[in-house]
């Protein structure tokens, strides 16, 4: 076989190597490979849930939050005793520390940290689901001479770190819930002998 590619001409061999790449290429998508995204949550253990947020939380948070609770399939009620869980919401703590300065000594860069402390508990018997801090950083350049396309940068790096950390509490939310209701189940099931 090898001999007969060696006598081939080169432009034969080239169509024979690009037609092996298109058939990998379609095998390879063919075989239900698919990436999934960060935008949408999996299925939840818990169906309602009720937010309850201390005053310093920042209000986009809670908006970010209650979208993506509800594109999860999770409705967020207004009372308690409609809710199977309950999610605390800290203050939210900003921190903008300089990563770097300018010939002048002024901040040329600097990193922002947007942190969330959060709690979910179970309304049914009150216990501790999760307690945990979500946290997103970004940094960014300082330029004086454009201060409005920097406001306009920071606003939108404010709201990608809202969206992370809603997803950051959402998923942890989710995992620690699933753990708490197989824990409950596996403590009903009676043990064989």
């Amino acid at each position: 076989m090898l001999n007969n590619l060696q006598n081939r001409p080169k432009t034969n061999q080239a169509w024979l190597v690009l037609g092996v790449f298109w058939v990998f290429l379609g095998l390879l998508s063919g075989c239900g490979f698919h990436l999934k995204g960060l935008n949408q949550v999996g299925t939840m253990s818990f169906q309602t849930v009720k937010l309850s947020a201390a005053s310093g939380v920042r209000a986009d948070l809670v908006n970010a939050l209650t979208q993506q609770l509800k594109m999860s399939g999770v409705e967020v009620v207004d009372g308690l005793a409609q809710a199977e869980l309950e999610i605390r919401l800290s203050p939210t703590q900003t921190q903008a520390s300089r990563t770097s300065l300018t010939a002048q000594g002024d901040t040329a860069s600097e990193l922002i940290k947007l942190s969330q402390p959060f709690s979910a508990w179970q309304v049914a018997d009150n216990t501790l689901v999760v307690e945990a801090t979500a946290s997103s950083f970004r940094d960014r350049r300082l330029d004086s001479a454009a201060a409005l396309a920097a406001n306009q940068e920071l606003k939108s790096l404010q709201k990608q770190m809202v969206q992370e950390v809603a997803l950051q509490m959402i998923d942890r939310i989710s995992r620690a819930s699933a753990r708490a209701n197989a824990n409950a189940e596996s403590k009903k099931v009676p043990a064989t002998q």
